[in-house]
């Protein structure tokens, strides 16, 4: 809601002319500080912080919280289940110095008990999005200044190993891997040469496992802009993105399947009642079942009450591997859908915004079966005032639950009173 908004405003693509920080460095590796995970001293043998800005545990009724001082905004979240102690929890989040500061982008380790045993910190980007493989976490970002998608790897401790950028805008939104460990990054790129009303196209980059560009990146163009927001990959090797088709002020989400070369399968556009808002970057996402082979789209409809204006739900829409519709639904009282994923035995949990005319401004997560049927949902607050924004949704292999995204004492706060927040939460049941 308003408060995506905000953030966005800083977040977002440097077209909406906010980002006015110091100029970077062009190296392509901006500085990081790693924070190991003994406690650090002074020399005047005073303790000081293991890890600066984070309290709490994923455990606790308020979660886990990271305070920079200013605006922090949890944006991803990541759990290794296969690891023998684990399952280890790994989030991604962007802290903002001021309103006008560029962002650096913040990461941190978790272990099994819901405490923090590592982080790490990447100046320069607003990280965007996570992946994770068994020996490495991919993070990408949006670079304001020279304008670049970052994307960079570390190691299971949060040891950075390389990064490389991507000049073009800066606009990274989604990342995955696929089962050879090739990364795929998606966002947009301005489209060129100018032309009115078709300001962006989808914008899709691949790498091998230690970044090295894989060929060109490719755009798609649908003759108006386009913006590409999310990304997935199946068992075969082919990538799925979808993103927003915007025409004046018609909206659609169109989705395109390639093969692993990035040459173009199969494309659909859904257009029934689809809610897209440029200023908040409130776009849809994309998640592939690997067993069945189905496609699931998530985003936000225009709704027929409640709050908002115009009214809004969620929108989870079904394909099959060839990106043939097979099923839409919608669910009332979730504001904005954000992000999703899917379970080994193939229910859908989508995530965003809920308010029901009394509480507002909290975390949703509604879960679906395969045929979309809804089986349970949750919500949460960090507190009665609280005003709680939704990011990024894992699973562990026992089903349990993992959010993250911020939270603010005040429904109606100022930009600096917004910290990271991440939670555990039991299975769902059904």
């Amino acid at each position: 809601m308003a408060l995506r908004r905000q953030r966005n405003k800083i977040m977002s693509k440097n077209k909406i002319a906010i980002i006015t920080g110091a100029i970077l460095s062009l190296a392509l590796v901006i500085s990081l500080t790693y924070i190991g995970c003994g406690g650090a001293s002074s020399d005047s043998g005073s303790s000081a912080p293991a890890f600066p800005g984070y309290s709490g545990n994923l455990n606790q009724a308020g979660g886990a919280i990271y305070n920079g001082g200013h605006l922090d905004w949890g944006v991803d979240i990541a759990v290794d289940s296969v690891i023998t102690d684990g399952p280890f929890v790994y989030t991604l989040g962007a802290t903002f110095a001021s309103d006008t500061d560029d962002g650096s982008t913040v990461l941190a380790k978790f272990n099994s008990a819901g405490d923090i045993i590592a982080s790490a910190r990447f100046n320069g980007i607003g990280g965007m999005a996570m992946a994770l493989s068994q020996t490495a976490i991919y993070i990408t970002g949006q670079r304001p200044t020279p304008s670049a998608y970052v994307t960079a790897k570390y190691d299971l401790n949060l040891n950075l190993i390389t990064s490389t950028a991507l000049a073009g805008d800066a606009s990274a939104r989604a990342i995955t891997l696929d089962n050879s460990g090739n990364v795929y990054v998606i966002g947009s790129e301005i489209h060129t040469p100018a032309v009115a009303g078709n300001d962006y196209d989808y914008k899709i980059v691949k790498y091998n496992a230690n970044l090295v560009q894989q060929g060109n990146p490719i755009t798609y163009d649908s003759g108006v802009t386009d913006e590409g927001s999310g990304i997935a990959a199946d068992n075969s090797g082919n990538i799925y993105v979808t993103g927003a088709k915007i025409s004046g002020t018609d909206y659609s989400f169109t989705t395109l399947k390639y093969n692993s070369s990035l040459v173009l399968q199969n494309t659909d556009e859904y257009t029934t009642s689809v809610y897209v808002n440029t200023n908040n970057s409130l776009y849809p996402k994309i998640a592939v079942d690997k067993n069945s082979g189905n496609v699931y789209v998530f985003g936000t409809a225009v709704g027929s009450a409640g709050p908002g204006n115009p009214y809004r739900d969620f929108l989870l829409i079904k394909y099959n591997s060839s990106l043939s519709p097979v099923n839409a639904v919608t669910y009332a009282n979730g504001l904005e859908g954000v992000s999703l994923t899917i379970d080994s035995s193939g229910n859908i949990y989508v995530f965003g915004n809920y308010f029901n005319g009394t509480v507002q401004d909290a975390w949703m997560v509604v879960k679906y079966n395969s045929a979309l049927a809804v089986q349970s949902f949750i919500t949460d607050k960090a507190g009665t005032n609280s005003a709680d924004e939704p990011g990024g949704i894992a699973l562990d292999n026992t089903g349990r639950v993992y959010l993250i995204g911020l939270t603010s004492p005040d429904v109606t706060p100022a930009m600096s009173s917004f910290n990271l927040r991440a939670k555990r939460f039991p299975a769902m049941t059904p």
